[in-house]
């Protein structure tokens, strides 16, 4: 009887296997041997590995035919993967999208903070940033999946508002940076630089949602754009 209790006189934690019914309880992963470690690093690998294939099949499938292009069957044979597979790591095509639009946030964000990496100054730094995200509208290349991520942007606003402030966090982070260093230097006004970089953020992609489906060409909307933040923005 004493052996399925623990040192507390709490009851030991077990595991259960559906086909087996209870089982001993798991060995703590630090205590496992090096193999069964090793395994484990192998296996996780392969599961993100594996979900690796779904979001780039699904990015591959958006950049040519918009959302309704990322069903299940076109899916699983762009990455390969068997529906268990697939079902194994997302629910369903909510979670495709969802993890492809944290991707695409993500690699914005990178690409963002490499091109303005050379830029000094952070007013300079804010205009770099703020024109960069907004000529991505006008790309005719990338206008078919750049659509998507807006209408992506907007079904997650409405029924994942949580997901999305985690997708948004890369650059509402580097905005923030920029602000805050700014505030120490006496260019930027005094505010919550992370309260100040949603806000900013957040016209900037209204603005780029709305010019995308107007297929508005000319580039003075981007001059208007950078001259509201940068009056929102400056110390005064």
């Amino acid at each position: 009887m004493g052996g399925n209790r623990c040192e507390t006189g709490g009851p030991r934690p077990l595991s259960y296997d559906s086909g087996m019914g209870r089982t001993d309880p798991e060995p703590h992963p630090k205590a496992l041997p090096a193999w069964q470690k090793r395994s484990l690093e192998r296996v996780g690998h392969q599961v993100l590995q594996r979900s690796t294939q779904i979001v780039e099949a699904a990015r591959e499938l958006v950049a040519t035919g918009g959302l309704e292009a990322v069903t299940l069957r076109p899916l699983l044979g762009k990455s390969g993967l068997s529906r268990r597979a697939f079902y194994d790591r997302f629910e369903g095509m909510d979670d495709v999208l969802l993890a492809l639009f944290e991707d695409t946030m993500a690699r914005s964000s990178t690409t963002l903070r490499k091109k303005i990496a050379g830029v000094e100054g952070a007013l300079a730094q804010m205009e770099a940033l703020i024109r960069r995200m907004a000529s991505m509208a006008q790309q005719s290349s990338d206008r078919v999946y750049m659509i998507a991520m807006t209408s992506e942007h907007v079904r997650l606003a409405e029924h994942r508002p949580d997901e999305l402030s985690d997708a948004l966090r890369p650059i509402n982070t580097l905005m923030s940076e920029i602000l805050e260093q700014g505030m120490r230097a006496g260019e930027i006004r005094e505010a919550d630089p992370l309260a100040l970089a949603e806000t900013v953020h957040s016209l900037v992609s209204t603005q780029i949602h709305r010019n995308l489906f107007r297929e508005v060409r000319h580039k003075r909307w981007i001059d208007d754009l950078w001259t509201f933040c940068e009056n929102g923005i400056r110390a005064r």
